[in-house]
């Protein structure tokens, strides 16, 4: 039975991924990312929009779908980012947190 996958893992808590010394060993549950266990995703043509993902299978609330990849960006860059990419017709901008953002514009992945 999988170790690591519900809050009584400090890490799992923290939505942070446990490290290689994980005390569960090869039962910890909680390398998703590491393991490149995403969910079973398409991309598809979305219009004007671009492109869009798509779940090829059922998800419940708070399942890990895939990673969103970037460059990392401080908040007090957004503007002058912005400025710089205002002819752009597509822009990949998420937030992290309060203060940083991750920019997926040219180094994302199919999650953007």
């Amino acid at each position: 039975r999988p170790c690591c996958t519900d809050t009584t893992c400090v890490l799992f808590a923290c939505q942070e991924e446990c490290r290689q010394n994980c005390e569960a060993g090869d039962l910890c549950g909680n390398k998703r990312v590491t393991k490149k266990q995403w969910k079973n995703v398409s991309v598809v043509d979305a219009g004007v929009k671009g492109r869009g993902l798509i779940l090829n299978e059922t998800v419940k609330a708070g399942d890990f779908i895939i990673e969103y990849t970037g460059v990392a960006i401080q908040k007090s860059y957004l503007d002058a980012m912005f400025r710089r990419y205002r002819l752009e017709r597509m822009l990949y901008i998420m937030a992290l947190d309060n203060d940083v953002y991750i920019d997926a514009r040219r180094k994302g992945s199919i999650a953007r």
